[in-house]
């Protein structure tokens, strides 16, 4: 199972966890290779719709950067692919236009949304970011989900090493940075 480092991003600083362990851009540099996928949880961009598109514009020459912004219009979604994010994110809370057809006509980059138990806007998407708040245990989502995993790839998102139920098929992990060295080296 693949796994990718999570960053957060408020106030054009880094964190290796939510919003806790400043770390410096060089820092970052030296503890991950080059080219390796990054998720960057941008806060300033979900809760103030003010991405950090400048530290998106630097981190790009080193990473494949999954970009989690919380775009609103699809002009937000241009914007984070002209920065050079190579997987965008979704938040149907935030994106409320349900034409995601649109999306995928417009931008080329893989488009994956936030699991809600009560959306139908992964008909045109490539893939789920699910979190811990999804009621993993509950079995119609957990039915639902195994249906959605026929035709798209599944990743979670943990701050730490958490596992869920194995009846959950997952493509992939994210985890902190700051605890990604532990997970990473587990067999």
């Amino acid at each position: 199972m693949e796994t990718i480092p999570v960053i957060h991003l408020k106030k054009r600083n880094i964190y290796t966890s939510h919003l806790n362990n400043h770390i410096k851009e060089d820092e970052l540099k030296q503890r991950l290779p080059a080219t390796t996928k990054l998720y960057l949880y941008d806060h300033d961009g979900i809760n103030k719709d003010k991405p950090n598109l400048c530290l998106l514009q630097r981190l790009t020459p080193y990473y494949d950067i999954w970009f989690d912004t919380g775009p609103r219009v699809l002009g937000d979604i241009v914007d984070a692919v002209m920065a050079g994010a190579n997987t965008i994110i979704i938040r149907p809370t935030l994106y409320h236009n349900h034409d995601l057809t649109a999306i995928k006509d417009t931008v080329e980059q893989p488009v994956f949304t936030t699991f809600n138990t009560h959306q139908s806007l992964t008909t045109y998407l490539d893939g789920i970011i699910l979190t811990p708040d999804n009621n993993l245990d509950d079995f119609k989502t957990v039915s639902h989900l195994k249906n959605l995993a026929t035709h798209h790839t599944i990743y979670l998102y943990t701050p730490t090493n958490q596992t869920i139920s194995k009846q959950i098929p997952l493509t992939g992990h994210l985890i902190d940075l700051h605890n990604y060295k532990e997970k990473k080296n587990k067999p």
